[in-house]
């Protein structure tokens, strides 16, 4: 089984289970007694609660929530997992791929996959094109093949295993920290209304993925317009919050090629999902008396309470950023361990 601690650089398989102290119950707890709405999901496979240890040693009770990996529906419940990408472009000129962040010296940000980035990248001595043949060289870090020949390094672009499952332990009560917790490269943030996980910052080019052995650097992660892509066990995740992705490729310059809203409805208020401390996480801005209001009093986590439209008293909740990626940088609350919680199998 695997944890969301891979990416595109490699994945990590661990023999940790859910604590054998698992009292799993069939009944979802009310919504009016926690603050996460199991009703809210779209694509649910099962639901019920169990006992849990957080971060902070404390036992308390987590909701068990349970989905099938890869499947994405837009706002209108269309099914738009079928339609993941463009990932890696088909040639070194072509205009036909997703988008990356480059941490090298030359050009570095998030940006479209494009010539302008091979180019950046070939001068800082990683070199991604087959020259014979006018093409970028891919990797499928789940196949372990690479298309393309005399390349130093690779779009890594993995391929999917629609077979997996993925269970999240989740607070029913959140229980804030002392002080916040950092979020860290491409561990979990949350997961979304359709159950996809919500990740940190892909793995670094220059020094490849965290936590790793035998991480070797220069290999970029393509990601699609939304800010996904597959991890090397095949299960997608996302990088960007996807309902708030068109905004940040307007900041970030890439919305001549990027449009996430061709496939996730664009939404400035959306409640998105939920962090992995049990608070929801909201697009960028809240609704107030009927008008998209941007936050002027977030916090270090980017987030604040407010009412919102599913918490019409009030709720401490993160909002999506206009960075790249957009995604909460720290959670206010205690989670269960990654070892435990999204597992994927």
């Amino acid at each position: 089984m695997s944890v969301v601690s891979g990416c595109n650089g490699g994945s990590s398989t661990t023999s940790s289970t859910v604590d054998s102290t698992d009292t799993t119950t069939t009944t979802t707890t009310s919504s009016t007694s926690t603050i996460l709405d199991v009703s809210l999901f779209r694509s649910i496979v099962s639901s019920g609660t169990t006992t849990c240890t957080l971060s902070n040693g404390a036992s308390t009770t987590c909701h068990k929530l349970v989905f099938n990996d890869n499947v994405i529906h837009n706002s209108n419940g269309d099914l738009v997992d079928d339609d993941a990408g463009p990932f890696c472009p088909s040639g070194y000129t072509m205009l036909d791929g997703g988008v990356g962040i480059y941490d090298g010296a030359s050009g570095p940000g998030f940006q479209s996959l494009t010539q302008t980035l091979w180019d950046n990248m070939a001068n800082d001595g990683y070199d991604l094109i087959d020259e014979v043949a006018g093409t970028v060289c891919i990797q499928d870090p789940r196949l372990g093949t690479t298309t393309g020949e005399n390349c130093t390094a690779a779009c890594l672009e993995a391929s999917a295993n629609d077979a997996l499952t993925v269970t999240y332990l989740i607070p029913v009560t959140p229980q804030n920290t002392t002080s916040p917790t950092a979020i860290g490269s491409v561990q979990p943030v949350g997961l979304s209304l359709d159950g996809i996980p919500f990740a940190g910052t892909p793995p670094s080019v220059v020094t490849g993925p965290t936590g790793m052995a035998a991480a070797v650097g220069g290999n970029i992660p393509s990601l699609d317009y939304c800010g996904g892509h597959h991890d090397p066990a095949g299960y997608y995740h996302w990088h960007l919050i996807p309902e708030a992705a068109d905004k940040v490729h307007q900041a970030h310059g890439t919305d001549n090629l990027a449009n996430c809203g061709n496939k996730i409805t664009q939404s400035s208020t959306a409640l998105t999902g939920y962090a992995k401390d049990g608070y929801p996480i909201y697009s960028y801005a809240d609704m107030l008396n009927g008008v998209a209001t941007t936050p002027t009093d977030l916090d270090g986590c980017n987030g604040h309470t407010s009412v919102t439209a599913e918490f019409p008293d009030g709720i401490y909740h993160y909002h999506a950023s206009l960075d790249a990626p957009n995604m909460p940088t720290c959670v206010k609350g205690a989670f269960v361990d990654q070892r435990s919680s999204p597992i994927i199998k």
